[in-house]
């Protein structure tokens, strides 16, 4: 069972220190243009869980039967929001692409084979990121968070 604490554990391996990127100043991949009003400078890892949980983990969790695509769509939130992880969801479950996990969605989510999901939300991701501006200066980290989450789907549905 995957949850939260592995989640961030899981999480922390791609997100660092302080950097100065497309979300402008960035702690522990919590940015600036995300939390506009939060002191990134001196964000805490602590505090940085404690955004995560709040604004990522929770909606989706309260959303999402399977905790291995819990995940999965957790980290995609992380690096691309999470109305945009939601959609592409939505879009692969071809529901309605309103990023918002209702009725719809859940319904549609208990009709799906884990592994089948998260392998089309994987490539999606892929395709959506290599499409990004910013491609050709992330395009290695990204691939290989990608690729890592690949592993992680496999160990996650057959658990």
């Amino acid at each position: 069972m995957i949850n939260f604490d592995e989640s961030f554990s899981r999480l922390m391996m791609f997100e660092g220190g302080l950097t100065n990127d497309a979300g402008g100043e960035t702690k522990y991949g919590i940015s600036k243009r995300a939390f506009p009003d939060v002191d990134v400078a001196n964000l805490t890892e602590n505090q940085a869980k404690t955004l995560y949980f709040k604004y990522y983990w929770d909606p989706l969790s309260k959303g999402i039967i399977s905790e291995a695509i819990t995940y999965q769509m957790f980290d995609f939130a992380v690096n691309s929001g999470l109305f945009t992880a939601i959609k592409v969801l939505q879009k692969i479950l071809v529901t309605r692409e309103d990023g918002i996990i209702g009725y719809d969605t859940k319904l549609k989510l208990q009709k799906v084979t884990e592994l089948n999901i998260i392998i089309q939300l994987l490539s999606d991701r892929l395709i959506l990121m290599s499409s990004l501006p910013n491609w050709p200066a992330e395009n290695k980290g990204w691939t290989r968070r990608i690729a890592q989450n690949m592993i992680y789907a496999l160990i996650d549905t057959t658990q």
